[in-house]
Parts: C-alpha cells; structure tokens; sequence
C-alpha cells in the first residue's frame, strides 16, 4: 500500500537534507577559502532563505516542533553572510558545526523513519484492508447474527418437521 502524505515527506526530507548538507560545505568552504565568491555568497543566501522557510512546516509534518530541534534554525540566524562566518573564532565555528551535525543526524533519523513506515505500509495489500474493513464494519456484524439466528431457526424447524413425533 502506498500513502501519497509519506511519500510526500520522504521527497520534501530528501531535498530538505540535500540542502542542509550543501549549506554544511558552504560554511565549510568559507572556512577554508581566502576569498569568497560572489556566487557562493548568493547560494548561501538562498540555501538559508530555503532552509527557514521549509523546516518548521517539515517539522510540523512529522510531529516535531520546538524544543532541541529548533536550535539549529539558531544557527541559520546567526550567521549573517559567508564573510562574517569567515571572522568568527574557531570555537565559535566549531560550536555551529556541531549543532548542525545534531540536526543533520536528527533529520536523517526522521527520514530513516519515513522510510522504515513506508516498507511497513508496503508490506500491507490493499484488498487485505478492504477485506477486513467490510469483516469487520458494525454493519457487516449485525447482517452475520442475522444470518446465523436466521440459519439456526430454519435448521430448527427442518429438523422438526423432518423427526416431527
């Protein structure tokens, strides 16, 4: 069985994480680099604008907001451009690597999830859940009481009839 909502999620987390992963070597390359390049800046700029936008309504999705998790959107906040990343201290620097580690864990645990939900839905049919919808609906029940006092009756008075002394 497939669910449109997770699949949904599975891309909008995949994307998600390919963006925070492009964003991680941005930050690591304007560690590394002497000059900074226009269009890293830009890049930079857009990953951010993406990754506030997108994340607390990813968040919200799974059941997750608040709390540890938007601690890492502290990071995004804090780091005005690529340059201003590029002046700070190295514990400093070292302290935003590790909180989006966190995050970047955090979500491939989520999407570990999605995936793990969307191989257990898989493993169950369609018709399995029609089935047992119709089996067991309260409706279905009372037509199978009816059914069997109904057979119970008719047995009742066959064999009366037939053994009638």
């Amino acid at each position: 069985m497939r669910d449109k909502k997770l699949e949904q999620q599975i891309v909008d987390f995949g994307y998600f994480i390919e963006d925070w992963k492009e964003f991680h070597e941005l930050m690591k390359t304007a560690r590394e680099t002497e000059e900074i390049p226009e269009t890293d800046e830009k890049r930079f700029f857009e990953l951010k604008r993406s990754i506030l936008k997108r994340y607390n309504v990813l968040m919200k999705s799974v059941g997750l907001e608040g709390g540890q998790e938007a601690k890492g959107m502290d990071v995004l906040s804090q780091i005005v451009n690529l340059k201003e990343l590029k002046a700070q201290t190295d514990g400093m620097a070292r302290r935003m690597i590790t909180i989006w580690n966190e995050h970047y864990i955090m979500l491939e645990r989520v999407l570990g999830e999605l995936e793990h939900n969307r191989a257990e839905l898989a493993k169950i049919s369609r018709l399995w859940l029609f089935l047992k919808k119709i089996i067991w609906n309260p409706l279905t029940v009372v037509i199978y009481m009816i059914i069997v006092l109904l057979s119970a009756y008719i047995a009742y008075n066959w064999i009366m009839q037939k053994y009638s002394f």
